[in-house]
């Protein structure tokens, strides 16, 4: 499994791109994790989901330049996971991440030869303190890793 990380400034742009994808047929959204939303049928309003997002992006403390968190997740071509399994590999993720309490979006986009998961978060806690970064890139691999054996991939 592959995880690509990136970090933004604006949580409207990442959810367009994945309501793209939704409104195109190639994506669905999945699960909303500590989000007053849930999916209907592979949808959701981004509008509603965008403002969900703001209790923590608005917060006074918040100081973060790039405080959007976007992972995405791609299994290997050969794994075929069905739902429940790739709902547990994103929150198993996530936890592993220090993100695990956070409120995030996941969507499975089917745009290229594999189905791969997109997930959408912010890095600000409810108390204005940001989520630890360091060597998160290191810390994503070792996370892929143990997934991959743990869920046999």
């Amino acid at each position: 499994m592959v995880a690509r990380i990136t970090f933004g400034k604006n949580i409207a742009g990442v959810l367009l791109y994945n309501k793209l994808k939704v409104d195109g047929g190639t994506g669905e959204a999945m699960l909303c994790h500590n989000l007053p939303l849930t999916p209907v049928d592979g949808r959701i309003d981004a509008c509603r989901l965008a403002e969900s997002f703001r209790p923590w992006l608005g917060h006074p403390r918040a100081g973060l330049s790039q405080p959007v968190f976007h992972a995405s997740l791609n299994p290997h071509p050969d794994d075929r996971l069905d739902d429940f399994r790739l709902l547990e590999i994103a929150h198993d993720y996530m936890e592993r991440m220090g993100y695990g309490d956070q409120p995030y979006v996941v969507f499975r986009h089917r745009d290229i030869a594999r189905e791969h998961l997109h997930i959408v978060s912010v890095r600000i806690r409810p108390d204005g303190r940001p989520v630890d970064c360091y060597r998160y890139k290191a810390r994503s691999v070792k996370a892929t890793r143990e997934i991959e054996r743990e869920f046999g991939l």
